[in-house]
């Protein structure tokens, strides 16, 4: 379902993404879209903050690349410039309460739950993460690695990833 909140806020309820090839990819309990009055007012898709709570992501890897993620080429947006860093018309995304299951068979398999995100993005282009995670497993061929904690944090801009803590 969906919901309009004061001040301005628009929520939906039992989210479910699909890729059309490999099934599920996310699903979540809430998400709650903060838009920018401003930008609504001079006619732009800018939002404030996206909220996300009880998501569960799959990611599914073949010959190391992640295989069912949306595919936002330069060719797909209404750009010319091949190179054009996608400019995300978003602030903060907020991820509370998820797991993550990333699928690599027969190499791998790992699970994370507990997930934490804080992702502040400026300038549509460049991203500041943190990210944390209580618990998970690691299957591969040897055997299953116990995960209790994960803490991450860093900075993202076109060409260029920093991680501050690992």
């Amino acid at each position: 379902g969906v919901a309009f909140r004061p001040p301005f806020r628009v929520a939906a309820y039992s989210i479910r993404l699909n890729h059309p090839r490999y099934g599920l990819l996310v699903s979540a309990r809430e998400l709650l879209v903060v838009p920018s009055l401003w930008g609504l007012l001079r006619g732009e898709l800018k939002l404030k903050r996206l909220i996300i709570e009880g998501a569960r992501v799959r990611l599914k890897v073949k010959d190391g690349e992640i295989v069912n993620l949306p595919n936002f080429h330069a060719t797909d947006r209404a750009t010319d410039e091949d190179d054009a860093p996608l400019n995300v018309p978003l602030d903060e995304l907020v991820i509370h309460h998820a797991q993550v299951d990333v699928e690599a068979g027969p190499v791998f398999s790992a699970s994370l739950a507990a997930v934490n995100v804080v992702a502040r993005i400026t300038g549509g282009t460049r991203m500041t993460v943190q990210l944390s995670a209580g618990k998970g497993q690691l299957v591969h061929a040897k055997g299953v690695e116990r995960i209790d904690r994960v803490l991450l944090g860093g900075r993202y801009r076109p060409g260029r990833l920093e991680l501050d803590q690992l």
